[in-house]
């Protein structure tokens, strides 16, 4: 009646006895007694257990439900954005000029793991939106590809400014999470939007995972050898 329904890891937590279960302990007491996450942020792991709600079963829009995922509880932290400390400007291909980041932080990683779990008719996320980036700039659709000079001009003036930005220490904090929905795969006719705020009381702080920060090293060190690239 309350909606207080929650679906819990249990082979994670609970299945076996081990140190985990200290953490399946605060799990559950996160859920029985309706506590906040920063009460207990290091006991109760947000991959750990998510509130079940009727929307996220029942016959709304997409975008309504990825909504719905992303509000319900545990909250999702606030995190921070870190550029890449090797190389942050980086053409991509199709000669998109992109501000690389580090990797994709726990917060944003649970998050990309809920939509998966309970939307799992969504179409399998390509490989270019699993390492996190903004882009800058892109050539004219009639330009043509770039020559090998070109490219290789555009790569020092970019390693010139990575070390700059670098040197700078700035990182971009990630305060809201938008659910969109496009007419079309260019991306340019927006037909529905829902804004997600995260929990900004304790942003995340913690480095993106190894994996994640593999997978952003794999790209940009495809530069090493430029005519390759």
């Amino acid at each position: 009646q309350n909606g207080r329904v929650y679906a819990l890891d249990g082979n994670s937590y609970y299945a076996r006895p081990g140190p985990r279960l200290l953490e399946g302990t605060g799990i559950m007491a996160t859920c029985i007694h309706n506590l906040e996450d920063d009460e207990l942020a290091d006991l109760a792991p947000q991959s750990g257990f998510i509130q079940i709600l009727p929307v996220m079963l029942s016959g709304h829009t997409t975008i309504s439900k990825a909504g719905a995922i992303l509000k319900t509880s545990p909250p999702i932290r606030s995190c921070y954005l870190q550029p890449h400390s090797k190389c942050c400007l980086f053409v991509a291909w199709d000669g998109v000029i992109t501000l690389v980041f580090s990797g994709f932080p726990d917060s944003l990683v649970a998050a990309k793991e809920r939509l998966a779990v309970f939307l799992p008719d969504l179409a399998t996320e390509q490989f270019g939106s699993k390492w996190p980036k903004t882009t800058l700039g892109a050539v004219a659709d009639d330009a043509g590809d770039f020559t090998l000079q070109e490219l290789s001009r555009l790569r020092e003036v970019c390693s010139q400014y990575s070390e700059s930005i670098s040197a700078s220490e700035h990182l971009l904090l990630v305060k809201a999470l938008s659910c969109v929905d496009y007419e079309c795969r260019g991306l340019e006719q927006l037909m529905d939007r829902i804004d997600v705020d995260l929990a900004s009381s304790h942003p995340n702080t913690i480095p993106p995972p190894s994996e994640e920060m593999a997978r952003v090293d794999g790209v940009v060190e495809e530069w090493d050898d430029l005519e390759a690239y």
